[in-house]
């Protein structure tokens, strides 16, 4: 009954011979996974930080929608190109040849996103270092890598395969994959250093909770794009001959979106826990519209609750008041001093 099976045996073996498996396939295969899989990864990211915020700053929500909208179309050109080699073109080694949409997806959508993410962390860098010239740094060399990925883009989409791109067509690849490790690796190290600073300071166990939360997420975020940069860059130059970057470049705007889905998402917890080091309770935001430099007094008076049969919520009584001080926009937690007449007195 399984006659025919040793007869198939030297057609599958010639056959095998004739389509010998490419060094490349391991590494794009992996790529189209990890894709996939980190595109499902910010789908949650983008569940959490609707739900947790939904009326977040006009600003962060566009930045949400545009990083959603160029991570579904990456993840199509990538989609499309697997198709054509995994899929339709199997059997056929020179498709791995063939530039596809691999101009649109990997430099044009990669690049993009990776300015967005470093734009973001140098405005966090300003806000942090009350500085404007390290910022300027990391914006110059995000020009300079965005400028050399739509360089990029211009030279694959002329020369149509890979073959094509000779050794003086690569250097603007080179520059785009340079300048995209160096801006990662300023945010990174810039961030930590001066998040280890104010914790330095003088602040409340609250202040220090969040300065911590926010180099962890430094840390776990920034390292990470400046690491898989690294390693980009790496398979770049040392194996010029294939495309065992490629394999890399097809998920790693997704470590861009994700680090910045992260960060905005740390501003939350779930559960009915607090992060360590703060306190349950309501936060009360007063806004000041006086030059940086002044002083700003404010006495908060802190009242325990009960909840009636009705599930109404009336104050019993002050448990305790407390002098803050407001300068150069960082809270200073005074003593407690007697009861007050008054809560959130300014």
């Amino acid at each position: 009954m399984n006659v025919w099976i040793p007869a198939l045996l030297p057609s599958l073996r010639s056959a095998s011979s004739q389509f010998p498996l490419h060094a490349d396939f391991p590494f794009l295969f992996v790529g189209i996974l990890l894709n996939w899989g980190l595109l499902g990864v910010l789908a949650v990211q983008v569940y959490l930080y609707f739900y947790a915020f939904p009326r977040d700053r006009l600003v962060f929500k566009l930045v949400v929608g545009f990083i959603i909208v160029a991570e579904i179309s990456q993840t199509l050109g990538t989609t499309r190109d697997a198709i054509a080699v995994f899929g339709k073109g199997w059997g056929a080694p020179e498709n791995l040849d063939l530039i596809g949409w691999a101009w649109f997806s990997c430099p044009l959508v990669g690049s993009t996103i990776a300015s967005v993410s470093q734009t973001f962390f140098a405005w966090r860098i300003s806000i942090l270092g009350r500085t404007q010239l390290i910022p300027a740094v990391i914006m110059a060399i995000t020009t300079v890598q965005f400028g050399a990925a739509i360089w990029t883009s211009v030279l694959m989409l002329r020369v149509k395969t890979f073959s094509q791109l000779q050794i003086h067509l690569l250097k603007p690849p080179a520059v785009w994959l340079a300048a995209t490790a160096g801006a990662d690796l300023i945010c990174a190290a810039t961030t930590a250093f001066y998040v280890i600073r104010h914790k330095r300071g003088n602040f409340s166990p609250t202040t220090l909770a969040v300065l911590s939360r926010v180099l962890k997420v430094t840390v776990e975020t920034g390292v990470l794009c400046a690491v898989f940069a690294s390693v980009n860059l790496y398979l770049f130059i040392k194996y010029d001959g294939n495309n065992y970057h490629l394999g890399v470049c097809n998920w790693f705007p997704k470590i861009y979106s994700n680090s910045i889905l992260l960060i905005m998402n740390s501003r939350a917890y779930i559960g009915h826990i607090p992060p360590e080091g703060t306190c349950p309770g309501t936060e009360v935001v007063f806004t000041s519209y006086n030059p940086p430099s002044t002083s700003l007094q404010v006495c908060v008076e802190t009242f325990t609750t009960r909840r009636d049969s009705k599930g109404v919520i009336t104050p019993t009584r002050p448990v305790r008041t407390s002098k803050h001080e407001h300068i150069m926009g960082v809270y200073r937690y005074g003593e407690e001093t007697p009861e007050s007449t008054s809560a959130g007195r300014v």
